[in-house]
């Protein structure tokens, strides 16, 4: 019995040695965390969708404002834009003027809205329009004209977004159609719309 009971000892030591050797087989590394703060988008209105001056309509008729194609658009020449629309429908109908004046206090000269980006730089951006109409309210008479088909431009081209350049700007414009009925009251219509820029 005492034999056996030796025995025991030795092998329960042996067993406990090598357990405390296992624990000691240990390795560290370091790790590394990174987290990047962009600078935050915004959008400036720079000039309204101003579709200048035009004669009551003796038909339908639907005139566009789109963004123009030259010059690029800058801080120093946007309300220097002098675009009147073209008459998409209804040709004949109505006579356009290139006088200015579309919205309650809003100067400037006919032409497409325009907007100045502003956020980290070489980073790109979507654009997000009204996807469907919105109506716009004569002032006098509370008739309404509807605005569709908003699209935004830059250089002219049709776009969904942008790409803010190495000191983080962009210009770009939004234009649409307006929709006036025969005989629309002659009176000064105010509307608003939202846009929208989102980084990518």
């Amino acid at each position: 019995m005492k034999t056996r009971y030796k025995i025991l000892v030795a092998v329960g030591m042996l067993a406990y040695s090598g357990a405390s050797l296992h624990a000691q087989n240990t390795a560290t590394a370091t790790g590394t965390t990174n987290a990047n703060i962009m600078k935050p988008i915004a959008l400036t209105w720079e000039h309204p969708l101003n579709f200048g001056v035009f004669t009551v309509p003796t038909g339908p008729v639907v005139l566009r404002e789109a963004g123009p194609s030259t010059p690029p658009i800058t801080g120093f020449n946007y309300n220097n834009i002098n675009q009147p629309p073209t008459i998409v429908s209804g040709l004949g109908n109505t006579a356009l003027t290139n006088l200015a004046q579309f919205g309650a206090g809003s100067a400037g000269n006919p032409g497409p809205n325009i907007d100045y980006v502003t956020g980290e730089n070489n980073a790109s951006y979507s654009i997000t329009l009204p996807g469907g109409s919105i109506n716009i309210v004569g002032q006098t008479y509370h008739q309404t004209m509807s605005l569709d088909n908003f699209q935004a431009y830059i250089l002219g081209i049709v776009v969904t977004g942008g790409n803010l350049d190495g000191t983080g700007y962009q210009y770009f414009s939004v234009g649409a159609d307006l929709h006036a009925a025969t005989g629309q009251d002659a009176d000064n219509y105010v509307g608003s719309y939202s846009v929208t820029v989102t980084y990518n």
